[in-house]
Parts: C-alpha cells; sequence; structure tokens
C-alpha cells in the first residue's frame, strides 16, 4: 500500500515534512503509512549517507568563514612580530589559533619562516656573515608582505621556508 498524500493538508500542516513527502506519525496522529521493504539488506543508503557526511566534513574544513578585522590584525602581528622575533608569533599564534582558522594559517606559517630565518643566521655564523646579510633583508620584506596579505585578508606563503609545523 502506498504512502496516502494529502496535499492540501500538507501545505496547511507546518509539522508536515515535505522534502521528504511523507507523514510523520508521530507529529501527525492518524496518518497511514506503509513501512518501505524493498527486499535487500545491503545498506547502500547507510554508506551513501556515512560518505555525504564526510564529504560535508571536509568541506566545512576547506571552506573557513571571511576573516573579521581582529583575525587579520592578529595574523598581520603574527607575521610582523616575526621581524622582531620567534617569541611574539609563538605566543600569538598559541593564544589565538582555536579562535580563527584564519590565525592559525597565518600563525603557523610566520613560525615556520621564523624557525628557518633562526637556522639560516646559525649557519651565517660560519659563512662569516655572508649569509646573515643576505637573510636580514629577505627576511624583512618577506615578512612585511606576509603582514600586508594578512592584512588584506589573504593567504600567504613565504617563498624560502621549511614546513616544520604542518
Amino acid at each position: 500500500m502506498p504512502i496516502l498524500y494529502n496535499f492540501p493538508d500538507c501545505v496547511r500542516n507546518p509539522k508536515l515534512s515535505l522534502a521528504r513527502k511523507t507523514y510523520d506519525p508521530e507529529l501527525l496522529p492518524g496518518a497511514i503509512t506503509m513501512p518501505r521493504d524493498n527486499g535487500d539488506d545491503d545498506d547502500d543508503r547507510d554508506r551513501d549517507k556515512e560518505e555525504d557526511e564526510a564529504e560535508r566534513e571536509s568541506f566545512k574544513k576547506r571552506k573557513r568563514r571571511r576573516p573579521t578585522n581582529e583575525d587579520k590584525q592578529m595574523a598581520m602581528f603574527c607575521h610582523l612580530g616575526g621581524l622582531l622575533g620567534i617569541i611574539l608569533p609563538l605566543i600569538l599564534w598559541i593564544t589565538q589559533k582555536e579562535k580563527s582558522s584564519f590565525i592559525d594559517e597565518h600563525g603557523k606559517e610566520a613560525l615556520n619562516f621564523g624557525i628557518t630565518m633562526m637556522i639560516g643566521h646559525f649557519l651565517g655564523i660560519f659563512t662569516c656573515g655572508i649569509l646573515n646579510t643576505i637573510l636580514l633583508p629577505l627576511a624583512i620584506v618577506f615578512g612585511v608582505m606576509g603582514g600586508l596579505a594578512a592584512n588584506r585578508g589573504e593567504d600567504y606563503q613565504y617563498p624560502i621556508c621549511i614546513r616544520f609545523i604542518k
């Protein structure tokens, strides 16, 4: 026996689910429905639902909300704080990463660049400071470029950076 539909009732009754086009017996007493048993025991529908949920979760992770002005400023301070050392970007990233994925990504990028520059400056000692004279202007230019990109709400990746923190 098919499910009985009464279209005028479903328009007048807000408890009726139009998306499924079925009556919900708990919400509408007296509605006549028959169970749908098509005889197959496979769980294709369950697997499809699980795949849809997994796809939605991965989409939510990929899609992030637009950064607020405060998020942009904190991300900018992560990059510009890298000019003073690694401590300021580290503190900002640790305290603000749960607040926004935008700050999380920019904080990780600024930290990775700071660690890379520390390693480069340490190696510069062995090159009599030649490497340091090359790295210092690069660090300033790339740090300012990262800060400006963060302030505009854009993603930024340093061109010379080892990604220690993923």
